[in-house]
This record gives structure tokens, C-alpha cells and sequence, in this order.
């Protein structure tokens, strides 16, 4: 009974000592594709005061896309604010905003130009359209505000 315990270990111990075979994986790497360039988000904020009067824009671009406020501040009124999104297209931001003023919301077209560091804002008659946007009756007729580049809070 000793022999077969004896060849039994002594079997167990070459078995344990024999060299092991390693198997090598190959590492391959693969180029992770890189994720699409974001369109970064360019904030820019515009003010203009005239007399007691402020006119404020804070617009944020991303690519074509603006969006942003529009806020008319006069010293002896009820203000008015308007929220709006719209698509610029070379130096022209065309919007429709919804607007609040003296208790009222209505949705409205904006148009502005953004020029260095200055924006023209679009003033003029409106007229309601059919799907309830109010939008200048005459573009050609219009007047602008000019309000100066500030540094945004």
C-alpha cells in the first residue's frame, strides 16, 4: 500500500512540475472611431440703454441654431420678454419668440443681425398671422436698434 501512495505522490509531483503551457493571446488594438465633433455652444450678450431704457439680448449659437432672450426694460412700463429660437443664416438670426408683456403672452417673429460686436434689432409694425405669429407687416420697413457686445453674467 506504501508503493502505490509513494507512486502516487511521485506521479502527482511531476505532473505538478511539468513546464505549463502558456497560450499568447495577441493584442489587437482597435481604433476607438472618434465620437462627432460637438458643435460647441457660443454664448453672446448684447445691451443697449438709452435714457432710463434697456434693451437686453442674450443669445446662445450652437452651429445655425439661436436661441436665447430678448428683454425690453423701460424705466416707467411693464417690461416685456421674450424667449425665442430661430436659425441664423450668414449674419441673420430670424426667431419666433413667446413673448410676455403687461400680463399678455403672444408668439412673435424676431429678426436681428449679429455684426462684430454690435446686434441690429428689427423694430416695426406686426401684423397677426393665420397660425396666431404675430410678424412684420413690412420687413423692408423696419428700423434697427443697435445694442453693443457686454460681457455676458
Amino acid at each position: 500500500m506504501k508503493n502505490k501512495i509513494m507512486l502516487l505522490a511521485a506521479g502527482l509531483l511531476l505532473f505538478s512540475c511539468q513546464k505549463k503551457e502558456e497560450k499568447v493571446v495577441e493584442e489587437t488594438t482597435v481604433e476607438a472611431e472618434a465620437p462627432a465633433t460637438a458643435t460647441p455652444e457660443e454664448q453672446t450678450c448684447y445691451l443697449s440703454v438709452i435714457s432710463k431704457d434697456s434693451i437686453v439680448l442674450n443669445v446662445t449659437k450652437k452651429g445655425d441654431s439661436v436661441s436665447g432672450t430678448f428683454k425690453w426694460l423701460p424705466a416707467e412700463k411693464d417690461k416685456k420678454i421674450t424667449e425665442f429660437k430661430g436659425v441664423l443664416n450668414d449674419n441673420t438670426v430670424t426667431a419666433i419668440g413667446s413673448a410676455s408683456a403687461e400680463g399678455t403672452s403672444n408668439k412673435e417673429e424676431l429678426i436681428f443681425t449679429l455684426d462684430g460686436g454690435q446686434a441690429k434689432v428689427k423694430f416695426g409694425e406686426m401684423t397677426e398671422g393665420k397660425d396666431g405669429v404675430w410678424m412684420y407687416k413690412d420687413k423692408n420697413a423696419t428700423s434697427e436698434q443697435v445694442l453693443n457686445k457686454v460681457d455676458c453674467l
